[in-house]
This record gives C-alpha cells, sequence and structure tokens, in this order.
C-alpha cells in the first residue's frame, strides 16, 4: 500500500466548522486528488502491462463530496463506513420499509409507534428515524483490526509511541482492565470528566483512559453521576456479568469473521470481484 500526503491547505481554504468541516476540507482538496488520480491513469495508458490500473475510489463517509471524481474518471467509488452492522442494518429496514412495504417515511416523523428493527435490540421511537436515500451494496468488513495471519496483532510499525502502555497491559492479569475511550469526536464538559474520574479512583480496577482534549463550548445534555458510573463499572467487570459474556461471545464471533470463510472475509472477497469486474467492464467499453 502506497501513502500519498497531499499538499498543506491555507488556513483560508478550510473556514466552516462543525459537521461542514470535513466536507470543506474535502472540496479544498479535491484538485489535488484529481491530479494525482490523473498521473496514475496517464501512466497506467502509457505501460498498460506494468503500471497498476485505476479501478475505483473507497470514500470515507466524511469525504462523499469526493464521488464526482470517480464519475469524472469513468470508475466505480465505493464508501468505507465505520458504523457498526446495528446501524447499517436500521438503514436497510428503513430501505425495506419504503421499497418493499410501500411505507411513507415522512409519517413516522410525529408518530408515537415504536419499531422492532432485526438489527436493535430495542424497540426504536418511529419519531427518531433518520432521513434516507438508495442504499448501494453492502460489504461488511470487521471488525477492522490489524492481523498477523488468522490471530489479532496489535502490535505495529508505531507500537514504540506506546510501548510503556503495551507493556503496562501485558502485565495485568487477563480480564482486569477497564478501558475507556469515547472515539474520535468523543467530548465532554469539565463537570463531567471530574465524575469519570472520581469514580475511575474509587473503583477499586485497573484502567486505562483515552481522553481527548477538546473544546467542549456548545457540549450539551446531562452529567452521568458517578453513581451511574459505579452501577456500569461493577455489571461491566463481576464475574458471570451478562455483559462480560456478551462481550466474550463477540469476540469470539468477531474472530471467526476474520478467519478464512468468515464473514468478513466472504465480504472482502466480493468486493474485490466487483472491482475486478468494473475493471473489466470499462476495459472492453474502451477497447470497443
Amino acid at each position: 500500500m502506497r501513502v500519498v500526503d497531499l499538499p498543506c491547505l491555507e488556513h483560508t481554504a478550510v473556514h466552516k466548522t462543525g459537521a461542514s468541516w470535513m466536507a470543506s476540507l474535502a472540496e479544498a482538496q479535491k484538485n489535488h486528488v484529481k491530479e494525482f488520480v490523473s498521473k496514475i491513469k496517464a501512466q497506467s495508458e502509457l505501460s498498460p502491462n506494468d503500471s497498476p490500473q485505476l479501478a475505483g475510489f473507497v470514500l470515507d463517509t466524511f469525504v462523499l463530496g469526493m464521488n464526482d471524481l470517480a464519475a469524472e474518471f469513468g470508475v466505480p467509488w465505493y464508501v468505507f463506513s465505520a458504523s457498526g452492522a446495528a446501524f447499517i442494518g436500521l438503514m436497510l429496514y428503513l430501505q425495506a420499509l419504503h421499497d418493499e412495504q410501500k411505507a411513507d417515511l415522512p409519517v413516522y416523523k410525529d408518530s408515537d409507534a415504536e419499531l422492532k428493527i432485526p438489527s436493535l435490540v430495542n424497540r426504536l421511537p418511529a419519531k427518531l428515524l433518520p432521513s434516507l436515500g438508495e442504499i448501494p451494496p453492502v460489504y461488511p468488513l470487521g471488525p477492522v483490526v490489524i492481523c498477523k495471519g488468522n490471530s489479532y496483532d496489535v502490535r505495529s510499525s508505531q507500537i514504540n509511541d506506546y510501548k510503556d502502555i503495551m507493556q503496562w497491559l501485558d502485565d495485568q492479569p487477563p480480564c482486569s482492565v477497564v478501558f475507556l475511550c469515547f472515539g474520535s469526536w468523543g467530548s465532554f464538559s469539565v463537570d463531567q470528566v471530574k465524575e469519570i474520574a472520581y469514580e475511575l479512583e474509587q473503583c477499586g480496577h485497573r484502567f486505562l483512559w483515552c481522553l481527548r482534549e477538546r473544546p467542549c463550548k456548545g457540549a450539551i445534555g446531562e452529567i452521568v453521576s458517578s453513581d451511574d458510573i459505579k452501577r456500569g463499572l461493577k455489571l461491566q467487570m463481576e464475574n458471570g456479568s451478562e455483559i462480560r459474556k456478551k462481550v466474550k461471545e463477540m469476540s469470539q464471533l468477531s474472530r471467526k469473521a476474520l478467519m478464512e470463510d468468515g464473514s468478513s472475509y466472504s465480504a472482502l472477497t466480493r468486493l474485490i470481484e466487483d472491482v475486478m469486474d468494473n475493471i473489466a467492464w470499462h476495459g472492453c467499453s474502451l477497447l470497443s
């Protein structure tokens, strides 16, 4: 795999904030991506037997604005979504409601009905349904981890950056560490951080907390008390708890999914076959 560093942008090129910031960034980089891809395509046309062919674009959900470049180059585009299967299952369910049952989704906006969705444990209030358009083929790849052979390998070329943490984790008894990570966009008010920190110190369990420094201006919502956090930690860490059983079960299913003939392995195979079929189809159309 080759990683290409795109040119740095002027501060004024990306002037939006919030959710639109990523879209603004993609738009500002579009010409640089187009220039690089044009070079790849030109090289493959000059030396078709020795150069890689442009098969398509794989876009993160935050930079879908790049999809028109795929159309411009005449290749398909795919979306990489880090969302869990439950959310994607919800999207598929809504599409089935619209296409198969001819349901008028906007009617649910002010409805008090609750929907039983196969991919969700609890019923979902219909008024919380998101808007939806057409759904393309979905290739469920995951969990996304660094692997070595048929086993997990959390170590990488950057392991030296975290060697002290990894060594500490290796020295702890199995299933004894609470790991807290709220994702790249997870941020809390100072008061909420204090509640979490207090209970982590009091709970008596070893813990590893990934805490990101992010401005909390617009942080809303109620504060989860240390008592609620304490109950959650107890449910998670006590031996024989249902949560532990479920986590262990999902861990085993995740490992199986990545093995040969597992669901993730098979989905990746279908994706590769789809990409190769598109290459062949576009190649035939060019030759004709």
